[in-house]
């Protein structure tokens, strides 16, 4: 344990998570001032509506992927450290084919169905022309997210954090403009957040190595088997994007606008722990993706230091967040932090999983987390039905950590379960 700590801080891993924590934060931070300026300029109602349809355009990006950028994450990066750069472009090649069909479909079913998701589904007819928008408007984020990948795959890591900054930058700007300009609404803010990646991905154009989608041979044994990974990352994808979201849509469809605006101040402000913590995740799945099994037994065993360093920080963001909340957002969102205080002991859970799930990633059993995501979205459609008439908009906070614990057992379970009948590996390559 002690040599493999040493090796672990002698190593880039923990340089490149220092590059991503500052990268994530930063772009959190910018994000969240230019959630704080139209909070304060627009009534909960507004915002609300605003949040609903951004969070309806995260969905939209996530469905787009359909578990094909974990897949290149997976396989990419695993190729581009053994040196076979021919397979690497195939998996490059295999997404930007995916990602075309499947936006294109999804777009066009999207803007066909609008009318009906905004008054049936949402029971907002107020959504209908920020919907319209989202649809329109998700190439920059599928470019974004696509570009994001390769970077990561490359374990290119400093222009995976330009990208990211250079978005969170041009949406503070974007914002602050406007709040000087004095008119403010839903539909512009979600012009801004959609336009926001477009000067970054202009600088990407000239960092990417194009090469890699340059055509070369294929080896079908190489497609079959991401394929057949993407499969169940897609699978797991649908489940985990509509759960994720799933309360936002349920408050705003029970609870009105305003409830929903509430909700998602709080939100907005626990989402800078996930951030954080998802940089974790974003180092360790290309470099776990080609450990050896006492690698990943001794990683494993970190487990229960890790989710103390995680415990220590949360508690830390939570006391704090829970004072500056109705600072930041404006006296109209006081009840928010109770919220807000809930919320953070699911992200608790959420964090404590990023280890567990990228040893999961690099054991290749998407299939857990495709039921994990099952299991999340049962949890939290049943749990809202019963809690937000129950508990008001709390309700779905209590659900949510309840979905968060549950995503946490079941993934440290089961990576408990697969490391204990694994045979050791007679050689060992350095961390």
């Amino acid at each position: 344990m002690k040599s493999f700590l040493t090796n672990l801080l002698r190593s880039t891993l923990l340089r490149s998570t220092a590059l991503i924590y500052s990268g994530t934060l930063i772009n959190a931070g910018l994000t969240f001032v230019s959630s704080i300026i139209l909070a304060r300029v627009i009534d909960p109602s507004g915002y609300g509506l605003f949040s609903t349809a951004l969070a309806i355009l995260y969905v939209v990006n996530e469905l787009t992927d359909l578990g094909v950028n974990p897949s290149v994450i997976r396989y990419a990066a695993s190729y581009l450290q053994l040196g076979e750069v021919e397979k690497a472009k195939m998996t490059f090649r295999f997404a930007l084919r995916s990602r075309i069909i499947i936006t294109t479909t999804i777009v066009a079913l999207g803007l066909i169905f609008t009318p009906y998701l905004a008054h049936y589904g949402l029971k907002t007819d107020a959504l209908k022309p920020l919907l319209y928008l989202t649809f329109i408007g998700i190439i920059p984020l599928i470019i974004q997210s696509l570009f994001s990948t390769i970077f990561q795959s490359q374990q290119n890591f400093a222009a995976h954090v330009a990208l990211s900054i250079g978005s969170g930058m041009m949406k503070f700007i974007f914002m602050l403009a406007l709040l000087l300009w004095g008119h403010v609404s839903p539909i512009i803010a979600l012009t801004i957040f959609i336009l926001s990646p477009i000067p970054a991905l202009l600088y990407c154009v000239f960092k990417i190595d194009l090469s890699l989608f340059r055509p070369t041979l294929s080896d079908p044994e190489v497609i079959r088997e991401i394929k057949q990974f993407s499969i169940w990352m897609a699978v797991w994808a649908v489940f985990a994007i509509v759960q994720g979201q799933l309360d936002q849509f349920m408050v705003v469809r029970q609870l009105g606008a305003a409830a929903a605006g509430q909700y998602a101040s709080a939100n907005q402000l626990a989402s800078l722990s996930t951030f954080l913590i998802g940089a974790v995740g974003t180092v360790l799945n290309p470099r776990l993706s080609a450990y050896h099994i006492d690698q990943l037994k001794k990683a494993h065993r970190l487990m229960l230091a890790f989710a103390g360093g995680i415990l220590l920080i949360f508690a830390i963001i939570t006391l704090l967040g829970s004072y500056f909340l109705p600072l930041l957002f404006g006296h109209r969102y006081q009840e928010a932090v109770v919220f807000f205080q809930v919320l953070m002991l699911g992200n608790f859970f959420f964090g404590c999983s990023v280890l567990p799930n990228a040893i999961l990633n690099s054991l290749k059993k998407p299939y857990i987390f495709t039921i994990t995501a099952i299991v999340g979205l049962l949890i939290t459609f049943i749990g809202n039905l019963y809690a937000l008439p129950h508990y008001g908009t709390v309700g779905a906070a209590y659900t949510y950590d309840f979905v968060n614990a549950s995503s946490f057992l079941i993934s440290f379970v089961s990576v408990a379960f697969l490391l204990s009948t694994k045979k050791s590996t007679q050689k060992m390559t350095a961390i």
